[in-house]
């Protein structure tokens, strides 16, 4: 072919399809070295930080002895959780005296117990709440259900929470309340924070000594005979 003849129809569309493909490929690799350059340039780096977190506990005790003064080496200090806890621990019986066991009407009969916060609180509790005082178990349609009145003194020892000690009017008046409802969300008792507590001397630091109080508030006929009513008192520990 002259190079100065003119092109036939097909040598042009020949010439123009191959100029076609030609910028497609120039192009496609445009397109992939852009993308190569992208890729190469995807660099990156991490920092990481973690933190190591425990949770902390509260034990109460109680100690249910009768005579003397509560120290923190009187034997008898114990959990007490009750029957709810997992596991199932004991609960605390209380010295009542009765004559011989029984109620009499009007007549308050008294029980120590001793609180504190034991070697294994790792954080510091400054309360004792009272969050029920129920009965817990006896017959069917108990008819104390609502004719026992409770108690709870302060600055009282073992050894003196006894009605001949305390007298008809002691002084000054406890909190009280009639058994089943619950009790006044300010009936709180202030704790020794653990930190000071020195379980293994022989002292009374940071014990909440305290004594209760049962009063059977009726003579009528429906509460004679009454046998195996249980009643609960529910200590609580409580911090800021």
């Amino acid at each position: 072919m002259n190079a100065n003849e003119p092109l036939t129809p097909d040598a042009q569309l020949k010439l123009q399809e191959r100029s076609r493909k030609r910028k497609a490929i120039l192009a496609g690799g445009v397109v992939l070295g852009l993308g190569a350059a992208i890729t190469l340039a995807a660099w990156s780096d991490d920092v990481f930080a973690d933190g190591v977190f425990n949770t902390g506990t509260i034990e109460l005790q109680g100690n249910v002895t009768a005579t003397g003064t509560v120290v923190n080496t009187t034997p008898g200090w114990a959990n007490y959780d009750g029957p709810d806890a997992v596991p199932a621990d004991d609960t605390g019986a209380l010295a009542f005296p009765f004559r011989p066991q029984t109620l009499v009407p009007f007549e308050t009969v008294y029980a120590p117990i001793a609180l504190r916060l034991s070697n294994d609180t790792t954080i510091d509790a400054t309360d004792i709440v009272l969050n029920s005082v129920q009965i817990t178990a006896g017959p069917a349609g108990d008819p104390l259900d609502t004719n026992l009145n409770y108690t709870v003194r302060t600055g009282v020892s073992a050894a003196s929470c006894n009605a001949a000690d305390i007298g008809p009017s002691p002084a000054p008046a406890p909190v009280s309340g009639v058994i089943n409802a619950t009790p006044d969300a300010s009936v709180t008792y202030s704790m020794t924070p653990s930190a000071l507590l020195a379980p293994t001397a022989a002292n009374s630091q940071g014990i909440l000594q305290l004594c209760l109080g049962i009063e059977l508030n009726s003579n009528e006929d429906d509460v004679k005979g009454v046998n195996d009513t249980t009643v609960t008192w529910r200590f609580t520990a409580e911090t800021d």
